[in-house]
């Protein structure tokens, strides 16, 4: 358990290093990159990016391969973070013990602020020292899980909670959606042999449907952590619909 914990932090500080880098000796816009990184670097368990290179070696490949797509989904995290604090969102005033960005830098700033994380996400993406073809997934799998049918999806679901009572169904949605999306993403955005992988936030278990290579058999039960190729996953149910493993 002490070997995992000092790979988890020396690899938490191998981001923390690449996001201090990031935005540093920018000239323009002086005032737009301070905002930036004033959330960016404001602390946090960086479990995304982490995730993003446990999983990567979890395949045979190198963690810091997968460098690049782990400083993307911490980038990410931290526009979600900048735009659910704003007063047309959640309104709130403090984050991590600090004033929220909007509150020291003003909602314009704040804004653009989170727009420049998610559109520098991508610009990291592309320094992926890997097959171009595999460079295009892990945007697939990125855009995809910070969209309308990841994050942002939930996102809205959590806003019109606001105003009246969501069902257990559509509550569980939510959070599959505006967490589960971005946490599974990071698991699945680098590998090595092509493989895609998939982390389910949500229960200890979950269940397989239609899983090539098992003679048609139905699989009930598989364990949290589980390593697919090409896999077709659910993140409203929480299910793989075909899967390898």
């Amino acid at each position: 358990m002490a070997e995992f914990q000092e790979t988890l932090e020396a690899w938490r500080q191998t981001v923390e290093t690449a996001l201090q880098e990031r935005f540093a000796d920018a000239a323009d816009y002086k005032r737009l990159y301070e905002s930036m990184r004033y959330s960016l670097l404001a602390g946090g368990k960086r479990i995304r990016p982490v995730l993003c290179m446990a999983f990567c070696q979890a395949v045979g490949g190198r963690p810091e391969t997968a460098l690049p797509a782990a400083v993307a989904m911490e980038m990410v995290h931290t526009y979600s973070l900048i735009h659910d604090d704003l007063p047309c969102m959640d309104n709130d005033d403090y984050r991590r013990g600090r004033l929220t960005n909007h509150k020291v830098y003003g909602e314009a700033v704040a804004t653009l602020a989170g727009d420049g994380l998610l559109t520098q996400a991508f610009y990291e993406l592309a320094k992926l020292e890997i097959p171009p073809e595999r460079v295009v997934r892990c945007v697939a799998i990125l855009s995809r899980a910070a969209g309308p049918d990841g994050m942002v999806g939930g996102q809205i679901l959590d806003l019109e909670g606001e105003s009246r009572l969501l069902s257990e169904t559509e509550l569980s949605r939510m959070c599959a959606l505006k967490t589960g999306a971005l946490l599974a993403a990071a698991c699945g955005a680098l590998a090595e042999d092509y493989l895609t992988m998939v982390v389910v936030n949500c229960e200890e278990w979950v269940s397989l449907r239609d899983v090539p290579g098992t003679g048609g058999k139905r699989l009930a039960k598989v364990p949290l952590y589980a390593i697919v190729t090409e896999a077709e996953w659910d993140p409203i149910c929480g299910d793989f619909l075909y899967c390898n493993y």
